[in-house]
C-alpha cells in the first residue's frame, strides 16, 4: 500500500497555495481612503460570519496601535483605537477565519490629514513546507479514512474469504493508526498555517491552541474517535462485536469529515448527500484493497464467486457515488460554465476525468477480464490483478484531487462580489457611500450617496472620473444624475481593465463649495 502511495505525491504538490472562501465586501475607511477627521470605529464587513485570528493597526513608523473590540453584528466585526489618532498614514492588517475554517488576509492603508495613503503592503505568502506537508497529510489521511470504512464495511456486504479476514484485520489496523495519526498532525498544520509560522514552531501553543479554535478541532476529534473505536474492533473475535464497534467508528468519521470544509458551510439537507457520498467511495476504496492480495494470491474459484457478487452489488454503490457527487457539484457548481471558468470547476474536471478512468477499468474488470478468468485462459488472473491494482492508485489520486477541491473556493464564493460598497471622507468631513454593480471589468452601475455630520446631503452637481494609471488608462468623466431616492448614478462606468482604479468625485455642494473625494477600488476580470 505504501508503495501505492508514492504514486499520489505529484498530484498532492500541484497547488501550493490555501484560498480563501471568503471576501472583504467593505472597510471603514476603505482602502486608499484620505480622511480629515480621525475614524472612531474601524469596521470590516465580509460576506459571510467570520472569527478574527489577528487584526493590527500600524503607524507609519511601524509601530503597533493598541484596538479594543466593540463588538459584532452578522458579518461585520468593529475595533475601536484606545486612544484618538493623530494625523499620518496607517495601515491596517487582518486575518479571519471563515465559516469553512479557511483563513483569509488582508491590508487596508489609510491616511488622516493632508497626505496620500500609504500602499497597501503584499501579504506574507505562507511557509510553503507547510504548505506541501498539509496538502499531503491530508490526503493521506482521507485515504485511510475511507479505507477503515471500506474494510470494516466490506464483510457485510460482500462475501469475505475466511483466509482473507487476517489480511483485512491487519490492513485495517494499519489504516486506523495512520489516520489517526495524521488526523491529530493535520490539525497542528493547519494551525501553523493560521499562524503563518514555519514548521519550526510546529509544537508551540500557540499554533495549537489557535488551532482549536477552528471547525477543524471538532473534525480532528470525531474522525480520531471514530478510528479509536474502528481500531478496538480489530482487538475483538467476535464478529457481532466487531462489527457493532466497526460500523460506530465508520459513521463517526464520517461525520467528523461533514463537520468542517465545504460540508459545514452548505445547507443542512446536503451534509447527509455528503456522508452518503463518502460512505460509498469508502466501500469501494476498501473493497479494492481486498479484491488485490484476493487476485494475487486466492484459488480462482474464491475469487470467482467473489467477484461475481461484487460486480452485482457494487453497481448499487457505484450509483449512489456518482448520484451524490452529481448533486454536490451541482450545488458548488451553480452553472455549467463554471467547470471551465473557475479554478474549482477545473479541479473538478480534473477528478471528473480520474473517475471516469476508474470506471472504465471497472467496466474491463467485469466484462472482460473476469470472464476471461472464467474460462481459465493464460494470464487472465495476472491481468486481473494488475487492474485493479492501476484501479486503486487512480482512486488515490481522485482522493488527492478531492484535497485540492476542498482548498479551493466554489464558485458562488470565489467570483467577485456583485456589489461593492466604499465609504470615502473628504477633507471637510463630507462621507460619500460609493457603490459599485457588478464591481468587475467592463460596464459599472455607480451609485453615490453623500451625508454630512450624519445629516442627508444633495449637492447640486456630482461628477465622477476613473482611471488606472497603471495600464496608462486617462481620467474619463462622466456627470452623475440624481434620483429620487437620494442616490446620484453614473451608468455605463466602462472598467476596461483589470487591476487598481482610482475613483475621483466631484460634488459642487453650492455655487461656492466644491468637495472632492478620491479611493482606489481593485477590479478583477468578469466571468463573461
Amino acid at each position: 500500500m505504501l508503495h501505492l502511495l508514492l504514486v499520489v505525491l505529484p498530484v498532492v504538490l500541484l497547488p501550493l497555495q490555501v484560498q480563501a472562501h471568503t471576501s472583504l465586501l467593505e472597510s471603514l475607511p476603505a482602502n486608499g481612503a484620505v480622511m480629515q477627521n480621525a475614524p472612531s470605529v474601524i469596521t470590516l464587513k465580509f460576506n459571510e460570519p467570520v472569527r478574527v485570528i489577528r487584526i493590527q493597526l500600524l503607524d507609519v513608523k511601524g509601530a503597533a496601535v493598541s484596538l479594543k473590540a466593540t463588538g459584532a453584528i452578522n458579518n461585520q466585526t468593529n475595533y475601536a483605537p484606545e486612544q484618538p489618532l493623530p494625523d499620518g498614514q496607517y495601515l491596517l492588517s487582518f486575518r479571519v477565519l471563515s465559516v469553512d475554517a479557511h483563513p483569509i488576509s488582508g491590508n487596508i492603508g489609510f491616511a488622516i490629514g493632508d497626505m496620500a495613503a500609504p500602499e497597501a503592503r503584499a501579504l506574507k505568502d505562507a511557509d510553503p513546507g507547510v504548505l506541501i506537508l498539509t496538502r499531503a497529510n491530508r490526503t493521506l489521511e482521507l485515504i485511510t479514512l475511507l479505507s477503515s470504512v471500506g474494510l470494516v464495511l466490506f464483510p457485510l456486504l460482500f462475501t469475505l474469504p475466511p483466509s482473507l479476514e487476517k489480511h483485512r484485520r491487519k490492513y485495517l489496523h494499519f489504516t486506523a493508526i495512520t489516520g489517526l495519526i495524521t488526523a491529530i498532525i493535520g490539525l497542528g498544520l493547519w494551525g501553523a498555517l493560521l499562524a503563518e509560522v514555519s514548521l519550526l514552531d510546529f509544537f508551540s501553543a500557540e499554533v495549537w491552541s489557535l488551532a482549536n479554535t477552528t471547525t477543524l478541532s471538532q473534525s480532528t476529534a470525531f474522525i480520531t474517535l471514530g478510528l479509536t473505536i474502528v481500531l478496538i474492533s480489530t482487538w475483538y473475535e467476535s464478529r457481532l462485536v466487531c462489527n457493532t464497534l466497526g460500523i460506530t467508528g465508520s459513521l463517526i468519521g464520517i461525520a467528523g469529515l461533514a463537520s468542517s470544509g465545504h460540508a459545514a458551510a452548505s445547507t443542512g439537507l446536503l451534509t447527509p448527500v455528503f456522508m452518503l457520498h463518502t460512505l460509498m467511495a469508502g466501500i469501494w476504496l476498501g473493497a479494492l484493497l481486498i479484491l488485490l492480495p484476493l487476485t494475487q494470491r486466492g484459488p480462482d474459484t474464491t475469487i470467482i464467486q467473489v467477484l461475481k457478487q461484487f460486480s452485482v452489488r457494487a453497481t448499487i454503490v457505484v450509483t449512489l457515488l456518482l448520484v451524490c457527487a452529481g448533486i454536490l457539484s451541482w450545488y458548488q457548481l451553480g452553472s455549467f460554465s463554471a467547470l471551465y471558468n473557475t479554478p474549482y470547476g477545473n479541479w473538478l474536471v480534473l477528478k471528473l476525468l480520474l473517475v471516469m478512468v476508474v470506471l472504465y477499468m471497472a467496466i474491463k474488470n467485469r466484462w472482460s477480464y473476469t470472464p476471461a478468468l472464467i474460462s481459465n485462459l493464460q494470464g487472465a488472473r495476472l491481468t486481473l490483478f494488475r487492474s485493479i491494482r492501476i484501479e486503486t492508485v487512480v482512486m488515490f489520486l481522485v482522493i488527492a484531487v478531492t484535497t485540492g477541491l476542498a482548498s479551493t473556493p466554489p464558485p458562488e464564493q470565489d467570483e467577485i462580489q456583485t456589489l461593492l460598497t466604499q465609504q470615502v471622507q473628504a477633507i471637510d468631513g463630507t462621507v460619500l457611500d460609493l457603490s459599485m454593480n457588478p464591481a468587475q471589468s467592463g460596464n459599472n452601475t455607480v451609485e453615490m450617496v453623500f451625508n454630512k455630520a450624519g445629516q442627508p446631503l444633495t449637492p447640486k452637481e456630482v461628477t465622477l472620473r476613473w482611471l488606472n494609471p497603471e495600464a496608462g488608462i486617462e481620467p474619463l468623466s462622466r456627470k452623475a444624475y440624481y434620483q429620487s431616492n437620494g442616490n446620484f448614478t453614473v451608468d455605463e462606468v466602462d472598467l476596461l481593465v483589470d487591476g487598481k482604479w482610482q475613483f475621483k468625485v466631484e460634488a459642487l455642494i453650492d455655487d461656492f463649495t466644491l468637495t472632492r473625494f478620491t479611493t482606489t477600488v481593485t477590479i478583477k476580470k468578469g466571468t463573461e
